[in-house]
């Protein structure tokens, strides 16, 4: 791997896949699953309260929101405060999270929803198994790229749904224009953020994690009469979701006709533990 800081991985942790990654992967991020997580924590600790607390704490985009929520936390339940005290909160909370990847996800859906679209295959032998998800992904690649073609805006629905909300919760904050593109914004509970467009960051941290202006700096864009789409990360425009889907799986025909090339008897794996 030429640039492993260039890799953000999320599992469930499971201990093999934590040393293999640390391992081979080196200088990779390596985040866990608040699913799991959360799983594991409410074995020994329950109620209301604290299930609250554990996702403000996974939530939260910074330190100083990160450590206030754990010191509410210690308050309820010390044990449940310590239960944290072995686990990196880079691996689990937003607050630590490394901004290069422009990905703030806590869950490895991807995964469970990849998982859940093959259950019709994995049932099968390997060659219907492979077959069949090969056929998926086919239909799937084709069926992205042809969706994303009649994208009316330069980005996607998700996406300017997201810049259309955070632009309705722009519209309560106050910005003041400081010079060279940065600003102050402040709310009507007396907070503020300094935001700085050319560096593509506001002190929320939203924007540098997401790469999607937080409502922060579209107050400050607003203010000024300067487009917001010119700032969202060029991973979410409809050129970049067109490449993704470019690649094309090819049509097969049936196993029956598949050219022979001499037959060369399977022997059965050796068992092992």
């Amino acid at each position: 791997m030429n640039n492993p800081r260039a890799w953000t991985f999320i599992s469930d942790k499971q201990k093999g896949l934590v040393d293999s990654i640390s391992q081979y992967c080196e200088g990779a991020e390596h985040r866990c699953c608040a699913r799991h997580l959360y799983s594991n924590f409410t074995l020994a600790h329950k109620g209301l309260a604290l299930k609250n607390l554990f996702w403000t704490t996974a939530r939260v985009t910074t330190v100083p929101e990160w450590k206030s929520a754990m010191n509410e936390l210690k308050d309820i339940s010390e044990e449940a405060y310590n239960w944290f005290l072995d686990k990196p909160p880079s691996q689990w909370t937003r607050s630590h999270f490394e901004d290069h990847s422009r990905c703030d996800i806590l869950l490895n859906n991807l995964c469970e929803a990849f998982n859940s679209s093959i259950v019709v295959a994995r049932d099968r032998s390997i060659f219907s198994m492979l077959e069949k998800i090969r056929h998926q992904q086919m239909i799937r690649m084709n069926a992205e790229g042809e969706a994303a073609q009649r994208w009316d805006h330069a980005f996607g629905p998700r996406i300017v749904k997201i810049i259309e909300k955070a632009e309705s919760e722009a519209r309560y904050l106050k910005a003041d224009y400081e010079g060279n593109q940065k600003f102050e914004i402040s709310s009507r509970d007396g907070l503020r953020w300094n935001v700085d467009l050319t560096e593509h960051a506001c002190a929320c941290r939203k924007w540098q994690l997401t790469g999607i202006p937080c409502p922060h700096a579209i107050s400050g864009m607003l203010s000024r009469d300067i487009g917001i789409y010119e700032y969202i990360d060029p991973w979410y425009s409809k050129e970049t979701y067109l490449k993704c889907y470019s690649p094309v799986i090819h049509p097969m025909s049936g196993l029956e006709l598949w050219p022979e090339l001499g037959k060369h008897p399977l022997n059965q794996p050796q068992k092992r533990k």
